[in-house]
Parts: C-alpha cells; sequence; structure tokens
C-alpha cells in the first residue's frame, strides 16, 4: 500500500471514530443504561454472525487477489457461501420458532429478529466489499465508507431526538440496521461493476475449494479473538445485569478511540516488516520499534489516565464510574498494538497455530476471572479480567516468537506493562486517595519508563536531529 493511500485511508478511521465518540455522550442523555446494555449484546450479536457466516473468506480473497487475474470469480467465491449459509439457515430458524431476541434481549420480539438478521448480512456484505475496495486501493472511497455508517448514526438519532418522545434500544437497533444499509449501499454503488461482473462470472469450484481450505481454519483464531474481546459483556449479561452492562460498554467505546491508533499501525506496520524480511530482517530494529512502542503505549495510557476524570462531566451521574474503567479498557487496544512488535518470529516462521494458541490461553484466562469474579464486581471484574487477558496474550506472543525466532531483550517491557497493570488495578478498584493522587501515579509511572528508556530514546532524538530516521 502507497504511503499516500494508508494516510487518507487512517483519516477515514480517525473521522469515523470521531464521529463514533460524539454519539456516545448523545446516548446516555437520552437512553438508559438498560438500553445501552442490550445495544452492546446487539453489536457484538452481529459481529459473531458476519464472522460465522463470512468463513474468513474475506482473508482468502486478499490471498489470491494478485495470484489471478479473474477478480471477479474471487469476488464471487467469498460472497457465494455466506450468502447461501444465511439462505438456507435463517428460513429454518424462522420454522421453529426460534428467536434470537428472546435469546440476547429476554424480549420475544419477530421485529428485533428481523433486524438482527439483516443486520448480520448487511455487515457480511459491507466486510467482504471493503476488503475488495482495499485491494482496490480505493482509498477515498474506503475511507468515505468508514465515515458514512458513524456520521449517519449521529445523523438519524438527531432526527429521532426531534421527532419522537420516547426512546428505546429498539429504536437504536432501527437506525443502526437503515445505517449499515445505507452503508452497503454506498459500497455497492462504488463496485457497481465489480458487482455485475461477479454475477454473471463462472463458479470455479476448484478455486472455492482452494480458498475454504485456506479460509476455513482461520475461523478457529478469528472466533477466539472475538471471543476474547466480547466474551466480557456475555458474564455481565447473565451474571450481574444491563446497568454493569452499560458501564463496562460506554467505558469501552470510549477506549476504542484507541483502537483507530492500531488500525493505523498495523496499516503502516506490516508493509514495512513485509519489506525488512524481503531485504533479510535486522532483529535491532524490530527491538528498535519495539521499544519505541512501549514508551508510546505508556505515555498514551498515562495520558487516558490523568485525564479519565473528566469524563464525569461528559456523562450523566449514573456513568461516574466509567472514570475508573476506561483505563483498564484503554490496556486492551493498547497491549494488542504492542502486541505487534513482538510477534514477528511466528510470522517468519509461518506457524500461526501460535498464535491461534496465544489467543485460546488469553481467552479461557479472561473466562475464568469473569466466572469467578463478575458476579460480585461486575463491570470492574470485566474490565480487570479483559486487562489481564490482553496482558497474558502480549506475553505469550512474544514468548513463541522468542522461541520461534530470536529471544530479543524484554524485561524493561514486562517491568512497563506490569507496573501499568498495578496502578490500573488501584485505580478501578479505587484504591488512591483523591484524583490528584491518581494523576500523579500515573506520570510517575511515566517518568520511570522514560528512565528505563533514556538510551534509546537519547539515540532516536539524536537521530531525528541529524534526520537520519529512516523506515
Amino acid at each position: 500500500m502507497e504511503f499516500k493511500s494508508a494516510n487518507i485511508i487512517a483519516l477515514g478511521s480517525i473521522l469515523g471514530a470521531g464521529f463514533g465518540f460524539l454519539t456516545i455522550p448523545i446516548i446516555t442523555w437520552f437512553f438508559s443504561q438498560e438500553d445501552i446494555g442490550r445495544f452492546s449484546i446487539y453489536q457484538v450479536t452481529l459481529n459473531l454472525g458476519m464472522i460465522l457466516i463470512t468463513l474468513d473468506l474475506n482473508q482468502a480473497y486478499v490471498r489470491e487477489y494478485y495470484e489471478i487475474d479473474q477478480k471477479e470469480q474471487l469476488l464471487k467465491i467469498a460472497l457465494l457461501p455466506g450468502s447461501l449459509i444465511f439462505v438456507i439457515t435463517i428460513p429454518l430458524l424462522i420454522l421453529s420458532n426460534f428467536s434470537i431476541s428472546s435469546l440476547i434481549f429476554n424480549i420475544n420480539s419477530r421485529l428485533m429478529d428481523f433486524c438482527i438478521y439483516l443486520g448480520i448480512y448487511v455487515m457480511f456484505f459491507i466486510n467482504i466489499l471493503a476488503h475488495v475496495l482495499r485491494m482496490h486501493n480505493f482509498a477515498w472511497k474506503f475511507a468515505f465508507a468508514q465515515i458514512v455508517p458513524k456520521a449517519g448514526y449521529l445523523l438519524f438519532l438527531g432526527v429521532m431526538f426531534y421527532f419522537f418522545v420516547d426512546y428505546n434500544f429498539e429504536k437504536l437497533i432501527l437506525i443502526n440496521v437503515f445505517v449499515l444499509s445505507l452503508s452497503l449501499a454506498c459500497l455497492a454503488l462504488f463496485l457497481k461493476d465489480d458487482l455485475h461482473k461477479a454475477l454473471r462470472a463462472k463458479l470455479d469450484i476448484v478455486k472455492l475449494k482452494e480458498m475454504l481450505r485456506f479460509s476455513l481454519p482461520l475461523i478457529i483464531g478469528t472466533l477466539s479473538y472475538w471471543a476474547l474481546v466480547s466474551i466480557d459483556r456475555f458474564f455481565l449479561k447473565y451474571e450481574s445485569t444491563y446497568n454493569e452492562l452499560a458501564l463496562y460498554s460506554v467505558a469501552a467505546i470510549l477506549a476504542s478511540g484507541v483502537g483507530v491508533l492500531v488500525t493505523v499501525f498495523s496499516n503502516l506496520w506490516h508493509p514495512i516488516v513485509y519489506k525488512w524480511i524481503s531485504e533479510g530482517i535486522d532483529k535491532e530494529k524490530i527491538l528498535l520499534v519495539n521499544e519505541c512502542m512501549v514508551v508510546v503505549v505508556c505515555f498514551l495510557w498515562s495520558l487516558i489516565g490523568v485525564f479519565a476524570w473528566s469524563v464525569v462531566y461528559i456523562f450523566p451521574s449514573v456513568y461516574s464510574d466509567t472514570r475508573f474503567l476506561v483505563v483498564s479498557c484503554v490496556a486492551m487496544p493498547l497491549l494488542y498494538m504492542l502486541s505487534e512488535t513482538t510477534t514477528v518470529g511466528i510470522g517468519l516462521s509461518r506457524k500461526t497455530i501460535y498464535s491461534m494458541l496465544a489467543s485460546f490461553l488469553a481467552l479461557i484466562f479472561n473466562m475464568v476471572i469473569n466466572y469467578l469474579f463478575v458476579k460480585e464486581y461486575g463491570a470492574k471484574a470485566a474490565t480487570i479480567a479483559s486487562m489481564s487477558a490482553f496482558t497474558l496474550f502480549l506475553i505469550l506472543r512474544t514468548e513463541f516468537s522468542s522461541l520461534l525466532w530470536v529471544s530479543l531483550p524484554r524485561w524493561k517491557m514486562y517491568f512497563s506493562i506490569m507496573l501499568y497493570y498495578v496502578i490500573t488495578f488501584f485505580v478501578v478498584f479505587e484504591k488512591f486517595e483523591n484524583v490528584g493522587v491518581e494523576i500523579l501515579a500515573w506520570i510517575i509511572a511515566f517518568i520511570l519508563v522514560l528512565i528505563l528508556y533514556s538510551k534509546r530514546i537519547s539515540q532516536q532524538f539524536k537521530r531525528f536531529k541529524l534526520r537520519e530516521v529512516k523506515c
């Protein structure tokens, strides 16, 4: 991917996240905690359904894109299995009187069932077509597709607030499905020629089997990661209350703004790594990126911690505890981003089973903590469980990579992360006397990290002054 295209895509992600960030305070003032909790469960259910019917063929599409000239065949293969699964499964569920809304909302509603099923299928199409845009290098169109759902959602919420007096989660879901459908319409318009060719293309059964052989094993890893980031919501629903789920959901969405950095970093990092691999990778370069990333992660973690108190001025008073939760929720994307710099050995060895194993073990750890503590401590236990799981995820990916490639120095990274883990734990369970002590703890922690990495920071500062910094 060209650097300019990566910047455009990053811009789309950032603007989309910005609109999403504006949406959260608005819905907390107009909707009950129970409604927001239900909406959170709806969102993770849509993601699960999309994963199950996509069969990870979006990854197979990307892998095969440069291998064959008949791109329309690839698109047809990527869309056909999921469409068949949907067309066969949904009528069977309807005929069996199964109600998915009853299962996840405890409310038997045919309208909500329809919205969930339609939302899953629309997200499936959006996922595939977004990858087509990326592979075509239509950066501006891809960025536009990132912005439309969030901006549209904000716009239609405003329309609803103007015309309606009563607000409930059903209206939230109806708006969500409508905006998703609007996004799909935009993507379909951008790719109308590709879709028309795919519809007329002859199905290549051999290529279909080949792509399925590649994609089906990947589902295990994809589902494991989905469960890793979503399972806490289900524990809160079934073992705690919707109010606790709402607190967790709002904190997680606030923290997801940092997730944009993960996307941007991944878009830039992976091409650079592949370039280094082709040139003969130098472990010192990897160590440089890792150590710089530790400093960046700790800076962002401290920054969120220092300003977390301001959340109480944005949300209703019932969400005041969100300020304690957001510092642990932000750990998840930050630790994942850091792990991307330590897992090069797994990619080099092509033994992706180790990545799947790391996800699976972290998931089990997450579930155990949730099972033991969510009933008593609610959202606080859920955020600590997720932070603990991602800490283990980072350690496992790092150790597996060291086992398969070379053992990079990492005690400073582990010390820094555990220091922030302990401070976050104290913040979540309100062990500090006041906000001032919390802020001081975050500042001292970052100063310690700067001291640990002072030599690396000094080297990079000198290189920057000499304009020697290169990828």
